[in-house]
């Protein structure tokens, strides 16, 4: 990936991590670790490599759970609160709350009544994405932990590039 992608930050994931599935493996029961401590290890073990790498780790919120070093970016998604966390501590932060900016959720609130699409998730209206204030809840002092915002278009129900325009315009222009 560094040799395709030169850039100094590396987004590791680190949502959707099968944890049922750790709690079933015995080389990681051998660990001895929780299942948030066991992807901490893991996130640390990436980040260390990266590292060594002159590389920084961008992970999404859930990284938060078990511990991340300071110099670990975090995106948070899952609302604001796990950007609120980061900066707390520390972390740069990306923001793009899901409830403000996933703009492959519906644009109506009665998406039926008006023939949208099947969408995942929820309604995030263009006065929503309006009303986003990625500093609203933050201490003078965390503010400047906060590295940019980015919206965020899932395709997973998008099956046309007509579709994708019409779910991103205008909430990106919005966001802009």
């Amino acid at each position: 990936i560094m040799d395709i992608f030169p850039s100094k930050v590396i987004h590791i994931g680190g949502d959707e991590t099968p944890t049922v599935k750790w709690e079933a493996c015995p080389k990681c029961q051998a660990l001895g670790l929780s299942k948030d401590n066991l992807q901490a290890h893991f996130t640390q073990k990436v980040f260390d490599f990266l590292t060594s790498h002159q590389r920084r780790a961008l992970g999404w919120d859930e990284i938060l759970d078990g511990g991340v070093a300071p110099s670990t970016m975090v995106q948070s998604w899952r609302g604001t609160g796990g950007g609120k966390r980061a900066a707390s501590l520390g972390n740069k932060v990306i923001m793009s709350p899901n409830i403000y900016l996933y703009l492959d959720y519906y644009q109506t609130p009665d998406p039926a009544a008006y023939g949208e699409p099947l969408a995942i998730g929820h309604y995030v209206s263009l006065q929503k994405v309006y009303s986003f204030n990625p500093y609203e809840g933050l201490k003078a002092r965390e503010r400047p932990f906060i590295h940019g915002i980015q919206a965020n278009l899932w395709a997973e129900y998008l099956p046309s590039f007509d579709l994708a325009q019409e779910r991103l315009l205008p909430r990106l222009a919005a966001l802009s």
